[in-house]
């Protein structure tokens, strides 16, 4: 369900999105928990030895509201179930900055605090994944960040540039940023971790060549 608030930057306004948050990350919850009981108990009939988990990192800390918490229960249902397991915790996606900016816009302006991210190629996350699927388990999770730390209003900002939006992206260290349920400094990859190769300026790059050949 998409539903669109408006004046969701105003006082009522934002504490409607926060609560319709907090629903969404209930459904989510749910939808990780059956899904993943259900998929933990086929995997056993058929004698599967080993079970890789998408993850976000932030999620054991994440407390217990939003999709970050429910990708927690996701994990602590792996790490208790029958399958030998290997979780794989990503940082945000590149591609991700565009809806973080649709969620924090305010008329032309997208407010964001000066929360440092790191934040990953999702071809990067693919193959990280592939990665772990072809080895051992690791009984465990790891986290999986980018190349390079960076302030979020300028990684927005970078992103939406290739675009050519002509929205303002400015720092504001007294927004409450939409999208994120977790404290600023749970975003970054903490150890154990691995790191991506493929820095923001390459994927950028790769962005603006395929929007000019309209392959996006």
């Amino acid at each position: 369900m998409r539903i669109v608030v408006l004046g969701g930057t105003g006082q009522v306004g934002r504490m409607v999105v926060e609560k319709l948050e907090r629903r969404s990350g209930a459904a989510a919850r749910e939808f990780f928990e059956t899904t993943t009981q259900r998929l933990l108990e086929a995997e056993k009939r058929a004698g599967v030895k080993h079970h890789v988990v998408l993850s976000i990192v932030g999620a054991d800390h994440a407390g217990e509201d939003g999709y970050f918490a429910a990708k927690g229960v996701q994990e602590n249902l792996v790490r208790s179930g029958p399958i030998a397991h290997s979780i794989l915790r990503s940082t945000q996606f590149y591609d991700f900055a565009r809806q973080i900016a649709e969620w924090n816009t305010a008329q032309d302006t997208v407010h964001l605090p000066p929360k440092a991210v790191q934040p990953v190629a999702a071809s990067d996350v693919a193959e990280a994944l592939v990665d772990l699927a072809m080895g051992d388990p690791l009984g465990g999770a790891v986290d999986f960040g980018g190349p390079e730390q960076m302030p979020l209003p300028d990684f927005v900002r970078r992103v939406l540039r290739v675009d050519h939006d002509p929205r303002y992206v400015v720092e504001d260290a007294e927004t409450t940023t939409l999208g994120f349920n977790i404290s600023g400094d749970l975003l970054l990859p903490r150890s154990p971790q691995r790191l991506a190769s493929t820095t923001l300026d390459a994927w950028v790059h790769e962005e603006g060549r395929r929007l000019v050949a309209g392959i996006r």
